[in-house]
């Protein structure tokens, strides 16, 4: 292990992850991230140390290797000793990013790093020949088959559970696996019937719904949107993109798009851009189409993949699905612990 005052390297520790490892941290980074139980809560995992008030420029009294391998620092802080220690696998995990300016580096283990995969993009033949589909039963008895699913859900954006139990808020068992439902202005649930009132909502008729995601007008459409089938007899801006240019999210409905308020000049252009996107999603090379009987439960990442339906005669129909949104958030973070825990497993 070498040393410096500006920053602490740790390499060759006596752990067979880091013999021929180099990591660097900052000494204030290091403080910053003290695990003993003055510094984290042990009951709720919580951080103690504020941040904002740590001194920067605090020096190590002193650094050595403890028996059980790890990284083990003496502080001088105004006065009084604090003794920190740190596991070397930590260490390398979190001091690679200071060497780079890319996470992406091809010096650094990607696995090492709290990385989902790449989204898996498809059309109608890709998506066909690898159906996102699994049972109720698998999904809901055991953590693989839910992380199974999960996989599903995050690679393609879209993912099917059959043999649901045709029971009103069978879905919001389902939800309970992973995350909770985000209740809207439609309720804790919303029951798609075609039984259309005078004024409702267009969804409760028989009329065909051309592609479209759910909520754009809200602060934050809903991440994610189930639906289950029980029976068949704000401003935002419609592309989203990261700083790579990258497009993040998709927020479409013509249904509730309200008229364009922009420049004269810029009008006509946004309109044939807007056509060139539609016809773009509503091509049948990128579509999925397929017909749900009572059973099944389809998940979709309302941010990634649009839905629609076909006409059908409603006097001659009697349709009935169950819906309801979910923070994305927590869908994907119980994703995240379970992939976690099967690699640690493999």
């Amino acid at each position: 292990m070498s040393l410096r005052w500006s920053t602490v390297l740790v390499r060759r520790v006596a752990v067979p992850l880091l013999q021929t490892s180099r990591a660097i941290h900052t000494r204030g980074q290091l403080r910053d991230n003290c695990q003993c139980a003055t510094c984290v809560d042990p009951t709720t995992k919580q951080k103690l140390v504020d941040s904002p008030v740590l001194n920067l420029n605090i020096k190590p009294r002193s650094l050595t290797i403890n028996n059980a391998g790890k990284l083990e620092i003496t502080w001088s802080e105004e006065g009084e000793l604090h003794k920190s220690e740190y596991d070397p696998a930590w260490l390398f995990k979190y001091g690679q990013s200071f060497m780079h300016n890319n996470f992406a580096s091809d010096n650094i283990d990607v696995e090492l790093l709290t990385r989902r995969p790449e989204f898996e993009l498809w059309d109608r033949t890709t998506i066909w020949s690898k159906f996102p589909e699994m049972s109720y039963n698998e999904m809901m008895e055991s953590e693989s088959g839910l992380k199974q699913w999960l996989d599903l859900f995050y690679k393609y954006g879209v993912a099917v559970l059959r043999g649901v139990p045709i029971k009103k808020d069978a879905i919001v068992d389902v939800v309970k696996r992973f995350a909770y439902v985000k209740e809207t202005q439609y309720g804790h649930t919303f029951d798609v019937i075609n039984k259309p009132v005078k004024g409702s909502h267009l969804a409760y008729t028989g009329v065909a719904l051309a592609h479209h995601t759910d909520m754009n007008y809200r602060e934050k459409s809903p991440g994610m949107q189930l639906l289950h089938c029980l029976k068949y007899s704000a401003l935002w801006p419609i592309l989203c993109t990261n700083r790579e240019g990258d497009v993040t999210e998709v927020h479409y409905n013509n249904r509730t798009m309200k008229p364009l308020q922009a420049p004269t000049h810029v009008v006509t252009p946004f309109y044939h851009a807007y056509k060139l996107f539609s016809d773009k999603l509503r091509d049948p090379a990128s579509c999925l189409e397929f017909n749900m009987v009572p059973g099944d439960l389809v998940a979709f990442n309302n941010r990634r993949v649009l839905h629609g339906r076909t006409a059908f005669d409603a006097t001659k129909v009697d349709r009935h699905l169950q819906g309801c949104y979910v923070d994305i958030d927590e869908a994907f973070s119980k994703y995240d612990s379970l992939r976690a825990k099967f690699q640690h497993k493999m």
